[in-house]
This record gives C-alpha cells, structure tokens and sequence, in this order.
C-alpha cells in the first residue's frame, strides 16, 4: 500500500479486467448488430417479387362506400366500378366464361349496355330498363348482325 492510501498495482489490474470486458461487450454488442442486419436484409429481399394474394380486393373512399372491386368470380376475374353511393355497379370489366366482357349498368344496376367476346366473335347489345334486349350489333361466325326490337321484343330491323 502507498502513503495515499491504494494499490496502484491492485488499480492497475482491475482497469486491465474492465477494458477486457469491455472489449468483449463490443465484440458481442457487433455480433448482435450484425445479426440482426442480416436478418433485416434477408426479410427485405425475400419481399421482392413477393405477391399478394386474395379472392377479392375492395377499395373505399374517404366516406367507406365501396367504389371498385376486384373480385374472382366462377367464369373468371372481375372489376366492378361502384356509383358514389357504393351501392350498385356500374360498369364491369373481366372475363365472363369464354371471352372479355364489359357491362355498362344503369343506377338500379340492370344492364343496359355489354360488349363480349365469345368463341363465335363479337357482340355489342342494349337494354332498356327492364333489361331486355332493344338492340344488337354483332360480328360472329355466320357474318355480321344488326338487330333492332320493339318494346315487346319484335323486332323492327333484323339482317342474318
């Protein structure tokens, strides 16, 4: 012991002791930094390319009335644009059993105008309000088609 009262001796390898296990919490404190980099980066690159998947996708505006949606259907994919109030659809665009369709709905979401292919050509049709066929345009196997019907479903103008 000296005048002052400590060892400088015992001082000495106790500071010796602390620096060494301060360079082992360093070295640990790095390994578990480098660690848990690695495991971040390996969660971000498996994100790339990563799909979601779902049946039916909804979006909503700021109100919470839906106002399109991507659905799959029995026939195939489809997407339903909604009016404001996010109650009836009025327009559809997807794929309807054999070919592209596109339907154009009136407020109380009947038909009033679709266009479609199908395996024997084209076809554009219009309804009145209570859905039934008022006139059609079509391009299908057997040559082109132009149809016209009265109310009650006779037609006015007919070639084919």
């Amino acid at each position: 012991m000296t005048s002052q009262g400590f060892d400088t001796h015992a001082v000495l390898e106790r500071l010796h002791n602390l620096e060494k296990q301060n360079q082992w919490l360093k070295r640990a404190l790095a390994l578990v930094f480098m660690l848990v980099a690695s495991f971040a980066a390996m969660g971000m690159a498996s994100r790339k390319g990563r799909a979601v998947q779902a049946t039916e996708f909804i979006l909503r505006d700021s109100d919470g009335n839906t106002r399109a949606a991507l659905r799959m259907g029995n026939t195939g994919p489809r997407l339903l644009f909604y009016d404001a109030d996010g109650k009836a659809a009025r327009v559809l665009l997807g794929v309807l059993g054999s070919g592209p369709a596109l339907g154009l709905y009136d407020k109380n979401g009947k038909t009033r105008a679709s266009l479609g292919v199908t395996m024997k050509g084209a076809n554009l049709t219009f309804n009145d309000a209570d859905e039934k066929l008022r006139a059609e345009l079509g391009m299908l196997e057997e040559g082109p088609n132009l149809m016209l019907l009265n109310a009650d479903g006779t037609p006015v103008y007919k070639t084919r």
